[in-house]
């Protein structure tokens, strides 16, 4: 009876042991995907950053206003009385028919940059 005890309290050690060393493949085996994974996400990010500081790094910044087309408004009163384009104005606001606009309609101007 004692040797029977003895043979299955190896066995059960031996079983722990043979289940920790699968438990450490297996940790192994998941911390080598999250390094490749890491790494493929920090090349990618790299190629990003690259990208972007080839980029134009000051490029202009448009500023507009909103105006509120008054009885009269035609995109030369507008040019004449904002110093603006009416091109310009057309372009900003996407406007096809410059016969079209209605007063009360929102419209954007662009504002010059000073010199």
């Amino acid at each position: 009876m004692k040797t029977l005890l003895s043979f299955f309290s190896q066995l059960f050690v031996f079983t722990l042991i043979l289940i920790l060393i699968f438990a450490i493949i297996g940790l192994l085996y998941v911390i080598n995907k999250i390094e490749n994974f890491t790494r493929d996400v920090f090349q990618e990010i790299k190629q990003k950053q690259s990208i972007i500081q080839q980029a134009p790094q000051h490029a202009p910044q448009r500023r507009t206003f909103e105006y509120i087309l008054q009885p009269g408004d035609n995109l030369i009163t507008l040019q004449q009385r904002f110093g603006v384009n009416y091109r310009v104005i057309k372009k900003v606001n996407k406007i096809d028919d410059e016969n079209r606009l209605s007063v009360g309609a929102i419209i954007l101007i662009p504002v010059l940059p000073k010199k």
